[in-house]
């Protein structure tokens, strides 16, 4: 749900990619005057897809995301990884405050 979240999000060049362990994130540059390539936010392609789809990626998280009471922007968190440095991944219930 991390990468679900960070799909479409605009960053400066000067920001690394945090992705995670086996990510296959990239950054896609924006060129002045250029379209933009992405053309849907992550968060509205998750809410297109079936509600079978939303369950298996959000697993415990499915009924507090139905409830309002976490966004999918919510749902990545960045930690230290000794070897690999600052990275993203997806916030635990616990890291949500809701559990």
């Amino acid at each position: 749900m991390s990468c679900v979240a960070m799909h479409g999000t605009e960053h400066q060049l000067s920001e690394p990619l945090n992705d995670h362990h086996n990510g296959l994130c990239s950054m896609v540059p924006m060129v002045i005057g250029g379209r933009n390539p992405i053309t849907e936010s992550g968060e509205d392609w998750f809410n297109s897809q079936p509600e079978s789809v939303q369950r298996q990626m959000l697993r415990s998280k499915y009924d507090v995301w139905r409830e309002g009471r976490v966004g999918i922007a919510e749902m990545t968190t960045t930690h230290d990884d000794d070897v690999y440095g600052l990275m993203r991944t997806e916030a635990s219930l616990v890291e949500l405050g809701l559990r």
